[in-house]
């Protein structure tokens, strides 16, 4: 285990998102397809998203592919 006293901040963030997603991932593997948020986790997971802005265009982009399948 990491000793997050001694990492940097930016560290101590990319090792609570790796964990984040890790979480997601397995949720996903739990409950797939089951709504919204975990098809759009599912996506999330595959990207190695590092910033808001990031998370943000990714987020876009999974509603522009996905809204043509509900019209």
């Amino acid at each position: 285990m990491y000793n997050l006293h001694t990492l940097t901040e930016e560290s101590k963030m990319k090792t609570v998102s790796q964990k984040m997603l890790a979480i997601l991932e397995r949720l996903a593997e739990m409950f797939p397809n089951s709504s919204y948020q975990s098809r759009l986790d599912v996506y999330l997971s595959t990207k190695g998203i590092t910033d808001a802005a990031q998370l943000e265009n990714y987020i876009r982009e999974f509603n522009y592919s996905h809204k043509e399948q509900y019209l």
